[in-house]
C-alpha cells in the first residue's frame, strides 16, 4: 500500500474515533429522515428528496470512500452532514449521510453510523439510481496526474488520450513481471473520471533510471511494464530512489 493510501486509512481511522464521542451530540441537531430499505438481492436503496440512491452489495464495488484495493474514491473526502437515514421513521436513524466533496449535484452520497458498534465500517458510496462506474476506460479518464512518495504536490498531469490508452492497455494486460534491481522510484498515477470530476481512480506505478524502463500495479498487485512514452515522462523528474 502506499504512502498515500496508507494516510487515508489513518485519517479514516481517526474519523471513526472522533465520531464515538461525537454521535450522541450530533443527534441532537436538527438533521432531515430519509427511509433506506434492504432489496431481496441484498443492496439497499435510499430515498432522499424524491431521488433513489443504490448502494450494491458486492465487496469489488467500484465506488468507494477509501480502502486498499483499486476503485474510483471521492479525490477531497466527504464533505458536510445532510441528513440521517434508517429503516423506521419512527425508530432511531442508524446513518449520518454526507455529501462528497465536489459533488454540488449530490450525484453520490457517502454514509457513517450514527452509533458506535463493533466491526468494520462500510465505505462504499451511494449512487443516484441508474448511475453506474466501471474501471477506467479511456472515454472516462480526462487526465492522469503523478505523485511520488514523499511528495504531496502533483509532478506532472498527462491528457493525451493515446497516452491513457496505452496505460490502460497495460494496466488491463496479462504481461506481469517481478521487479529486479534497487533503484526504483515508487509513486501513484492517479486518473481523473472525466464526468465526474470529484472522483479519482489510484494505483501504483515506478520506474528504474538505471534500467530505463516503467511499471504499473493491478488490483491484484502484480507489476505490469509500461510503454516506453511513459517511461520518458516518468523519469523527467528527479527523484530520489527508495532508501536514499
Amino acid at each position: 500500500m502506499s504512502k498515500r493510501k496508507m494516510r487515508g486509512a489513518f485519517l479514516l481511522s481517526l474519523l471513526v474515533l472522533m465520531a464515538v464521542p461525537l454521535a450522541g451530540c450530533q443527534f441532537g441537531d436538527s438533521f432531515p429522515f430519509y427511509l433506506m430499505e434492504e432489496r431481496e438481492d441484498g443492496s439497499e436503496v435510499l430515498y432522499m428528496d424524491g431521488v433513489q440512491y443504490v448502494r450494491k452489495q458486492e465487496w469489488n464495488e467500484n465506488a468507494n470512500y477509501y480502502n486498499g484495493g483499486y476503485c474510483w474514491t471521492p479525490a477531497d473526502g466527504i464533505g458536510e452532514q445532510i441528513g440521517v437515514c434508517g429503516k423506521d421513521a419512527d425508530e432511531e436513524a442508524i446513518l449520518k449521510i454526507y455529501e462528497v466533496a465536489g459533488d454540488e449535484e449530490h450525484i453520490f452520497l457517502y454514509t457513517w453510523p450514527a452509533h458506535f458498534y463493533f466491526g468494520g465500517t462500510e465505505t462504499r458510496l451511494w449512487m443516484q439510481d441508474g448511475v453506474t462506474l466501471g474501471t477506467p476506460t479511456v472515454e472516462m479518464v480526462s487526465f492522469v496526474t503523478l505523485v511520488f512518495e514523499n511528495e504531496d504536490s502533483t509532478s506532472a498531469q498527462v491528457d493525451d488520450p493515446a497516452m491513457i490508452a496505452a496505460l490502460l492497455e497495460a494496466l488491463n494486460g496479462d504481461n506481469t513481471q517481478k521487479l529486479t534491481g534497487e533503484d526504483w522510484v515508487h509513486g501513484s498515477l492517479i486518473m481523473h473520471h472525466k464526468d465526474f470530476p470529484f472522483l479519482q481512480y489510484e494505483i501504483e506505478c515506478c520506474y528504474s533510471p538505471e534500467q530505463e524502463i516503467s511499471y504499473c500495479q493491478n488490483a491484484d498487485r502484480d507489476w505490469l511494464p509500461l510503454p516506453a512514452e511513459w517511461f520518458a515522462v516518468l523519469s523527467e523528474h528527479d527523484f530520489p530512489t527508495r532508501g536514499e
